[in-house]
């Protein structure tokens, strides 16, 4: 580009810039450096480049730092686009693989979910003639007969699909938290609750799925499903309730209304599954409710969140309530918005600093709870069958059916249940692993939570209508036909019922509970496991959501708000499809941030100038600024709003970058640091700025 000159006072020639807007010194600037003084004189065009529009800028004094770089042409940046921006393409793309995921976690899930109907409506089948009272087990012809065999290795592998979770994740509990001697142990107390819990969830789904689902109906499992969110409802109703208790109710109307209209969901729920069992006039009454009551005590979230306290997490959270109640001048007061009560609550948090960031972040006991818990539930597993045996809860003869090698010599591929065992097995080990994958990769509302919604419904239309079970070819026929006997205007209505009742309570918290990429599973779900009977309703309930745990976004809002993050890099000789490569990298960070975080980049340019005139290398780093940093809005050369500071290692150059995305405006601070080779030593490209 050419520059215009004219004589000054002390005789030496002065550059006119027109692509240099402001030039102010920093502490380290040498104090003669003088600001520049404006003149009104155009520059003229040469080679085809555009100079500037703003009024050029003159250096007055021995120091006349000057840049030459080749402007593209403005218009045809603004034609091609704003580089750096997600294309619309890209995000389809993104939209469809999340739908992709989603479907398949849903199949997963429903699949599951079928295989355990299918597989205790044999058992149904072949205890039918256990109830008609004509066989005993002292019969000779009874308990060595092949129904009995089938029935026994039916309830075999209904044993089995309750314990290989338990396995898998008692040796994912050893693998991670075993050998890790930072990782504490539970209290006694979280221990000996876990422990409880671990028994009640166990004699739960031991009495559900071998007494209740074989005795009534095995769709019940579709239909009362959504029961087990009874006991976790009211636990949220005691805990906001304790809160609300601490503050001015009229200061909190949301929290008020949310306690209000938990309360009607948790009489909803109950009275749904106990109309349901009243009026279905089963024999089997107190079973149903028994069962339902142990799995969602076992699953409350917040005693789940207690079974992982190693007894130190009180005390610190204690101490961090105090220092926060002691106001810093390096405080700083926001607004957080991340209320429980469709996000319009609203409480003032003191955030910390970042010097006092994460004082109060530290490993739970989760995996070593895992160890204790998952162990007991696989003694239990084992233990309780056997229990309801001889209470006459379970028709079979054989004790300890698990000990039993002659049962195994049945369990093969030609018995009528074990391709709904395998499905069974590998359809709920797979969803949940799809399941906890779209949580970790941001695409949790299509490939978690709405799946999860979704697979009572899908499957309860499954087992009822006709032409879609037929279609099922794992199911047997007489499933289908079975779940068709009952009385459809009562079960929908109850089935829609308990459905609306999860949503409210706990899906639609963990839709708007968002994850960072990448994030760890002890901060996604309270404890380590999965279910092959309610898979939807154990990841729902295990998985941490705003109205949980909502300290946890809290502390995630905090970490945002306070978090600065520095990009350095450092440049020599690179070609010029590297720098640009990496300047649309930083278009894109500079484009995502709204406030969340603060981002600031940093170029370390060895041999960047020499007595300040930039290199080669540095202007062309400078020509590819306007086609991949500018702002497709602005028709102004992102050169000129450029800031130069002198420096003792050379030059700086500061830009403050802005987006304008519509409704939010983002950018960054974006630096180049040019070093002179003979102000400081080569090489040194850190240490020396």
């Amino acid at each position: 580009m050419e520059t215009n000159q004219r004589p000054p006072a002390n005789g030496q020639p002065v550059k006119r810039l027109s692509n240099i807007s402001e030039e102010r010194s920093t502490p380290t600037s040498t104090p003669e450096m003088k600001r520049t003084v404006s003149d009104t004189t155009g520059a003229s065009a040469s080679n085809g480049r555009l100079p500037s529009t703003s009024a050029p800028k003159i250096y007055s004094g021995g120091y006349e730092p000057s840049l030459t770089v080749n402007i593209r042409n403005i218009e045809a940046d603004v034609a091609y686009g704003s580089v750096g921006e997600t294309h619309i393409c890209l995000k389809i793309v993104k939209l469809l693989l999340s739908i992709l995921l989603g479907t398949i976690v849903l199949a997963c899930l429903t699949v599951s979910r079928l295989s355990i109907i299918a597989i205790t409506k044999s058992f149904r089948t072949q205890s039918l003639r256990w109830g008609e009272g004509n066989l005993t087990c002292g019969a000779e012809n009874f308990t060595e007969s092949e129904e009995v065999r089938g029935m026994e290795t039916t309830v075999l592998m209904v044993e089995y699909i309750l314990l290989l979770p338990y396995g898998v994740s008692f040796f994912r509990s050893v693998w991670n938290g075993a050998f890790q001697a930072s990782m504490p142990w539970p209290h006694l107390k979280a221990a000996v609750l876990g422990v409880f819990l671990s028994f009640l969830e166990v004699f739960g789904l031991c009495l559900f799925t071998l007494r209740v689902m074989p005795a009534v109906a095995p769709a019940i499992s579709l239909i009362l499903a959504n029961g087990i969110f009874f006991v976790p409802i009211i636990g949220q109703v005691v805990k906001h309730s304790i809160k609300l208790s601490k503050v001015r109710i009229r200061k909190h109307l949301g929290l008020f209304f949310y306690i209000l209209a938990s309360i009607l969901l948790w009489l909803a729920c109950g009275s749904l599954v106990g109309a349901w069992c009243y009026y279905r006039n089963y024999d089997n009454v107190w079973e149903i409710p028994v069962s339902l009551l142990s799995l969602s005590i076992a699953w409350t979230p917040f005693l789940q969140e207690y079974q992982t306290d190693d007894g130190n997490q009180t005390e610190a959270m204690e101490t961090h309530t105090r220092s926060k109640r002691k106001s810093r001048p390096n405080d700083v007061l926001v607004e957080d918005t991340d209320g429980v009560i469709f996000g319009r609550q609203i409480s003032e948090v003191v955030v910390q600093t970042v010097e006092h960031l994460g004082s109060t972040i530290k490993q739970n006991a989760r995996w070593k709870a895992g160890i204790i818990n998952n162990f007991f539930k696989l003694v239990f597993v084992l233990l309780v069958p056997e229990a309801l045996r001889v209470l006459g809860l379970l028709n079979i003869c054989s004790p300890w059916v698990w000990a039993k090698p002659d049962l195994y010599a049945t369990f093969n591929m030609s018995h009528p249940d074990i391709v709904n065992f395998i499905v069974n097995v590998c359809c709920s080990f797979g969803g949940y692993l799809l399941a906890w994958m779209a949580c970790t990769i941001r695409m949790q509302f299509f490939g978690f939570a709405l799946p999860l919604f979704l697979t009572t419904m899908v499957t309860f239309a499954i087992a009822y209508v006709e032409v879609l079970c037929k279609f099922v070819t794992f199911l047997p026929a007489d499933t289908c036909m079975a779940n068709l006997e009952g009385e459809l205007w009562w079960d929908v209505p109850i089935n829609i019922g308990l459905l609306i009742i999860q949503f409210l309570s706990t899906t639609w918290f963990v839709m708007r509970s968002p994850t960072i990429v990448m994030e760890r599973e002890p901060s996604l779900f309270w404890l380590p496991g999965y279910s092959g009977v309610f898979p939807d309703q154990w990841l729902l309930l295990s998985r941490k959501n705003r109205n949980t745990k909502s300290e946890d976004f809290v502390q995630q809002k905090k970490t945002r708000q306070n978090a600065h993050v520095f990009i350095c890099t450092t440049m020599y000789h690179e070609a010029e499809h590297e720098m640009e490569q990496l300047l649309t990298s930083l278009r894109g960070v500079a484009e995502s941030q709204v406030g969340e975080r603060t981002f600031e980049s940093h170029i370390f340019f060895d041999g960047g100038c020499k007595q300040g005139q930039p290199s080669q290398w540095a202007l062309q780093l400078l020509s590819l600024m306007d086609h991949t940093l500018k702002d497709g809005n602005s028709k102004e050369s992102i050169i000129n709003q450029c800031t130069k500071y002198k420096t003792p290692y050379g030059l700086q150059l500061h830009w403050d970058l802005k987006y304008d995305n519509g409704d939010t405006t983002s950018g960054m601070s974006f630096n180049i640091h040019l070093k002179d080779n003979t102000l400081v030593k080569n090489k040194k490209r850190w240490s020396q700025v």
